[in-house]
């Protein structure tokens, strides 16, 4: 099984691809340029991650990152067209994906979304620690850790089927 964790952006897109024992098999960093149209931009963006996720093998499983609105309403607006773009493409590719908000991500790695050292930086220090996993930019450590909780969620839904200790209805 692969999973794919996608952290949309148009300055930075990261994506990671992972094994189910957490291997990095793939990443890349997709970036475009504020002096092209963001129809430019989008259609660019659209291309290269859909190339990444068919990459050699088609993943089990798409984790990306939801809309993180900012104070800039045109901004939010780009974000949103970048994010029903890509899902979308996965819908007509008949891919399983889920969206994971910005604070349910937080909320993973850090074990709190209200902690304060809740920075970009933080996280990737955190992710060290926890996974002993280093990267050169916030991108790829968000497109790992979303990659990484699709996985984990997997296998806790999995142990969860296969208890004897289910109740029956």
């Amino acid at each position: 099984m692969q999973v794919v964790g996608i952290d949309p952006s148009f300055t930075n897109t990261g994506l990671i691809r992972l094994d189910m024992d957490y291997n990095i098999l793939d990443k890349a960093t997709v970036s475009t340029s504020s002096k092209k149209s963001v129809e430019e931009r989008l259609v660019y963006l659209r291309k290269n991650i859909m190339e990444f996720v068919h990459g050699n093998t088609l993943p089990d499983k798409i984790i990306m990152e939801g809309i993180a609105f900012s104070k800039k309403s045109t901004f939010a607006a780009q974000l949103g067209a970048l994010n029903f773009m890509l899902r979308v493409e996965f819908y007509l590719n008949d891919f399983n994906y889920t969206i994971v908000t910005p604070t349910e991500l937080k909320q993973f790695v850090l074990g709190s979304a209200k902690k304060k050292y809740n920075k970009k930086e933080f996280i990737m220090m955190t992710a060290f620690k926890r996974w002993s996993v280093e990267f050169d930019s916030n991108d790829l450590c968000d497109a790992y850790c979303l990659a990484r909780k699709g996985i984990e969620d997997w296998k806790k839904l999995q142990m969860m089927e296969m208890s004897p200790c289910r109740r029956r209805r």
